[in-house]
């Protein structure tokens, strides 16, 4: 006689033994509502397992949530009154192998056999509805399901991560296929969404390497973001019924057709558009060569040649206004892009990881980048940037490390933190007046950096801008001392900061580095001032080892001041000639900081 101790009470066990022999070691724990029972938990060591119908005549109508989860079981049958098995109830049951869910069941609730990698097998009954999210998720050895026609619902996740899956029959009653609820099957190569589905999830079959053919249903009404992203697909055609297309649904298939009655998009040489042909959304992703975006277009979509890596060179119409959100991202053999001129916007990330991306010429329409636009563009060299800009946005050019030289263009008033960091070959620098703030870590480690002007209206540093420049020597402040960290040239040993007279807020240091005045002048009273030898020049003075520009303008009350000459004081006087002073009738000249 075997005793079971269950909620304090001792019970004889000989009358469930002739009951239900298939347990007489088994030790399950339940509940008991008055009306029916609920299997709670299993401590039994038995590994094949036979739940009764009744317990003290009372149906066993459920299994609670985690009743087996994380069990040696290797097989169960369920009596016939289960109406409810509840989330999951058989969860890493690794050794697992069949399961046949009762006829009383319509619901599969979440996460019901979740990592039963043993699993090979399920039969499920006509009647059930839905199957909740992560039902069969990381069932790697499940090899085939047949879906009843009475399923309407396939929940997240539901059969992630099933890599042995080989078929999947789709009922003719499911409406919706939940995220993610085959993505990762890598071993299904062929599917048929029923006519019965109106929507596809986010990522519903994302990353099934293995799929070679889908057939879409005639009354599909969405297809989610990524749904199909990286299936290398040969071809897939959009039926008229779609409405919506998300973001990267087809990123892999090598071309995309749309129905002609399609009201909502269009399709021409595999690459898929809007129905106006305006907005170009998809772009085939191992299609190789260069590409001519039709005339007309006026927007390159978020992600639209996203990891396009055979791709060489790209040209865009005049057309085009705006460039989405990564839409160029991880191009690696695009050498070469034309923007054309009626660009005014660049997206996030546009261009990240495009190394071998040689130079980029910004119309002068652009007004705005996008954070990370050039992100780790390790070929470029080039970077012309639009005029139209007041930003230069978050690591806008981050570990670019053969840009050379840039010039921020006069209107920009902020460079954001990390703009130009690990820009380890930039040389050249160029500040526009308008500029008023630098942020944290925007040169860091610029270590061919040799010096720098920073303009008068700068009033704001941030953390660490040019710390690791071990090359920096020379920082030429040309108005105040603006607000900055003690960290601004951490690990310079030689940065000296230059600033001019008459400015204020210095004083022996600033972040912890020597100053000293740049205290560069013409003389006027040395008798030199005017014209030798046909040329109209003087003698500029100050402290040995300074730079400077000598710079002309011909108008006052609106200069336009044009660079004539940089040179270094080597401790004595500078003479400047300009052998073109008569070719204005008015010529007026000044010093800059170079």
């Amino acid at each position: 006689m075997f005793i079971v101790r269950q909620r304090g009470f001792t019970r004889l066990l000989l009358a469930l033994l002739l009951a239900w022999p298939a347990v007489s070691r088994a030790q399950l724990s339940y509940t008991n509502d008055g009306t029916a029972i609920t299997i709670t938990g299993y401590a039994g060591s038995d590994t094949v397992l036979t739940v009764p119908d009744t317990i003290d005549g009372l149906p066993i109508t459920a299994i609670g949530d985690g009743a087996f989860a994380s069990s040696a079981l290797t097989g169960i049958r369920l009596g016939t009154n289960i109406i409810r098995i509840g989330s999951g109830a058989f969860a890493e049951c690794y050794g697992l192998t069949s399961f046949t869910i009762p006829a009383g069941v319509t619901v599969i609730e979440p996460d019901v056999f979740s990592d039963c990698y043993g699993l090979t097998n399920v039969t499920l009954p006509d009647g059930l509805t839905d199957i909740g999210d992560g039902a069969f998720a990381f069932c790697t050895g499940l090899a085939g399901v047949s879906i009843p026609n009475s399923v309407t619902n396939l929940g997240i996740g539901a059969f992630m991560d099933c890599r042995s899956l080989t078929n999947v029959g789709l009922g003719t009653g499911v409406i919706v296929i939940g995220d993610q609820a085959f993505q990762d099957c890598t071993s299904l190569s062929r599917v048929v969404i029923p006519d019965s589905v109106v929507s596809l999830g986010y990522q519903s079959f994302a990353e099934c390497y293995g799929l070679s053919e889908v057939t879409l249903g005639r009354n599909l009404d969405s297809i989610g973001d990524g749904a199909f992203i990286d299936c290398i697909l040969p071809g897939v055609s959009i039926p008229a019924s779609v409405t919506r297309i998300g973001i990267s649904a087809f990123s892999g298939c090598q071309a995309v057709t749309v129905e002609s009655l399609n009201a909502y998009y269009s399709s021409l040489d595999g690459v898929l558009f809007d129905k106006a042909r305006t907005l170009l959304i998809q772009y085939p992703l191992h299609r190789a060569g260069s590409y001519t975006v039709p005339e007309g277009v006026t927007a390159i979509g978020g992600y639209a040649f996203q990891h396009c890596r055979a791709l060489t060179a790209v040209s865009l119409p005049d057309s085009v206004s705006s460039i989405g959100d990564e839409a160029f991202q991880k191009c690696t053999l695009l050498t070469g892009l034309r923007l054309g001129t009626g660009l005014t916007s660049i997206g996030n990330l546009a261009f990240q990881y495009c190394i071998a991306l040689t130079n980029l010429t910004m119309p002068d329409g652009v007004t705005n980048i996008g954070i990370s636009a050039c992100y780790f563009c390790t070929h470029l060299a080039d970077v012309t940037l639009s005029r139209g800009l007041s930003a230069i946005p978050d690591s806008a050019f981050y570990n670019c490390p053969a840009l050379t030289r840039i010039t921020i263009p006069e209107g920009v008033s902020d460079i954001a933190e990390f703009a130009f960091f690990g820009c380890f070959g930039l040389t050249n620098v160029t500040l526009p007046d308008s500029l008023t703030h630098i942020g944290d870590e925007a040169f860091y480690y610029c270590t061919s950096l040799s010096q720098l002007t920073i303009p008068a209206g700068v009033t704001e540093l941030g953390d660490a801008v040019f710390s690791d420049c071990v090359s920096l020597r020379q920082v030429f402040f040309q108005g105040d001392a603006p607000s900055a960290a003690e960290d601004q040239f951490d690990g310079n040993a030689n940065t000296t900061v230059y600033y001019r007279p008459g400015t204020i807020g210095w004083g022996d240091t600033f972040a912890s580095h020597p100053t000293a005045v740049w205290d560069v002048q013409i003389v006027t009273a040395d008798g030199v001032l005017g014209v030798r030898e046909g040329k109209f020049g003087f003698n500029v003075t100050g402290t040995g080892g300074l730079p400077f520009v000598v710079e002309a303008a011909t108008d006052l009350s609106s200069p336009a001041w044009l660079p004539l000459s940089t040179n270094t004081l080597t401790g004595g006087p500078a003479f400047f000639g300009d052998p073109q002073w008569t070719n204005n009738p008015t010529r007026l000249y000044r010093l800059r900081m170079p």
